[in-house]
Formats: C-alpha cells, sequence, structure tokens
C-alpha cells in the first residue's frame, strides 16, 4: 500500500503552469505530450544518415534470417521467457505457457506462424502497460518522467 500511494501521481503541472489533479485531464496530458515528443522530425533526412553506414548484412544472411521459424525454434523463444515475468492484462504469466506447452503449442505456434505470414496480430496480443518512472524525487511535470512498455507474455 505504501509503494502504490507513493508511485500514484496525485498532479501535474501543465505546460501554462496550472496545476492539474483530474485523473482524465491527467491522462489526456500524458497522451498529447508524449505523443508530440515521439513524432517524427520532417528536418531529419534519413538517406543522409543511412549513408553513413555500411551494408552489414549480405544477401546470404539475408535469406537466413528470412528463414520461417521452426517449431522448435518457436518453443525455445517460449521457454525463455522468465516464468513469473510480465504477466499480460489477462494475467498468464510465461509459467503457463510453458506448463501447458503440451497443450497448447499447436495453437501458439500456427498464431506465431500466421502472424509472420500475414503480418496480422490481434490487437489484445500486443497489449503494454506504459509506466511513469521519475527521474527526479518530487516530479512536477511530465518531463520529470521517463516512460517505460510493460510488455507481456
Amino acid at each position: 500500500m505504501w509503494r502504490s500511494r507513493k508511485n500514484k501521481i496525485k498532479r501535474l503541472k501543465a505546460s501554462n503552469g496550472q496545476w492539474c489533479d483530474d485523473p482524465l485531464e491527467m491522462a489526456n496530458m500524458a497522451k498529447q505530450f508524449f505523443q508530440n515528443m515521439y513524432q517524427k522530425d520532417e528536418h531529419v533526412m534519413p538517406d543522409q544518415l543511412i549513408n553513413l553506414y555500411s551494408e552489414k548484412v549480405t544477401a546470404n544472411m539475408n535469406e537466413l534470417l528470412c528463414k520461417d521459424f521452426t517449431d522448435e525454434e518457436i518453443g525455445d523463444a517460449l521457454f525463455q521467457i522468465g516464468p513469473l515475468k510480465a504477466p499480460g492484462p489477462d494475467g498468464f504469466p510465461g509459467r503457463f505457457f510453458q506448463r501447458n506447452w503440451g497443450i497448447i503449442k499447436a495453437e501458439v505456434i500456427n498464431a506465431v506462424r500466421a502472424f509472420f505470414k500475414d503480418g496480422v496480430m490481434p490487437d489484445q496480443v500486443n497489449d503494454t502497460a506504459i509506466v511513469l518512472i521519475p527521474k527526479i524525487s518530487h516530479p512536477e511535470t511530465l518531463s520529470d518522467f521517463r516512460p517505460i512498455s510493460l510488455c507481456n507474455v
């Protein structure tokens, strides 16, 4: 409870200097702030930067990288996930998938293959919780926080 109370953002100072304590308004402020921060800079010309680097991936290497994953590689990736790390919004940690691999293996493998074939992933699969970590001891503005994504299994 102490950590929860300590980590709660009770109010934020807006860009106009006024304090805001309405949760909905603070959420909108955060959304706008980080959308602006992560916008594409129209003045940056990617070709100028890309031309500074020499090619590192050969055609042979690229062919190997683009190969379909084997069932074993998909299973290995799943078993490399920490068993109790980052359960998703559905509450299932990696251990659930690992312990029930014999039952769900075919469905998981088919879902992974379908994603790499079609490039379409159901929205809920990629849900991520974004958490704001304070950069300083008494943060006031959104620039005093660092966003991190808590990606789930």
